[in-house]
C-alpha cells in the first residue's frame, strides 16, 4: 500500500508532501473490532490551505480526502 500526505497552497498547488510504502499481514480471522494505527508525518508549512491524503492498494485501487490543516493540527496535538 503506498500513503501521500500531501500539503496544498491557496491554489492546490503542492507546497509539501511525504510518501509511505507500507506492507501488513491480515490475520486469516480478524477481529471485528480490530484496526491499524499507522503513525504518517508531515511538515505543515504555514500556507498550507489543504492537506489531501491519498492512499493506494496493490490492486491499484485509490482513496482519497482533503482535510482542513485545523483539524490535522488537532489530531496531531491530541496524540502527543
Amino acid at each position: 500500500m503506498v500513503a501521500v500526505l500531501s500539503a496544498l497552497d491557496k491554489n492546490s498547488m503542492l507546497i509539501a508532501n511525504s510518501v509511505y510504502k507500507v506492507a501488513l499481514k491480515l490475520p486469516g480471522q480478524p477481529a471485528l473490532t480490530s484496526y491499524t494505527n499507522l503513525p504518517l508525518h508531515l511538515a505543515i508549512p504555514p500556507n498550507t490551505k489543504t492537506i489531501r491524503v491519498a492512499v493506494r492498494d496493490i490492486s491499484g485501487r485509490i482513496g482519497t480526502a482533503n482535510l482542513d490543516p485545523s483539524s490535522v493540527k488537532g489530531l496531531i496535538a491530541q496524540h502527543k
